[in-house]
């Protein structure tokens, strides 16, 4: 909660929003993931792809709130990532409510709080 109110005051806002919320928890997973050694874990290196692929995603993201996966992809293969694991980032991150992926899964749109 602490994390979550501190990424809403670096934006200057007084409310906490579900992307803070979602940052935060991403936060502290990466950050217990760096103190563990899960080399031998296929779901915690799952669990880093999502967290690396959502980075680019927030990265490339226009202050519209919506990318065209058409950008987004060739980025994603460029850095090592398959479609597949793109996708399941997306899934990942729509079921949190934090992304909407339109129908055609042309545009994706940071969901606003």
């Amino acid at each position: 909660l602490r994390m979550a109110q501190a990424l809403a005051r670096l934006r200057f806002d007084e409310e906490v929003s579900h992307t803070d919320i979602t940052e935060a928890i991403r936060l502290v997973r990466a950050s217990k993931s760096s103190l563990e050694d899960d080399d031998n874990d296929p779901a915690a290196s799952a669990v880093d792809i999502v967290t690396r692929i959502y980075s680019i995603i927030r990265d490339l993201m226009p202050e519209s709130g919506v990318l065209k996966y058409s950008e987004l992809e060739p980025v994603c293969l460029a850095k090592g990532f398959t479609t597949d694991h793109l996708d399941r980032c997306l899934e990942e991150y729509e079921e949190l409510n934090v992304l909407q992926v339109n129908a055609a899964r042309t545009k994706i749109t940071f969901v606003e709080a």
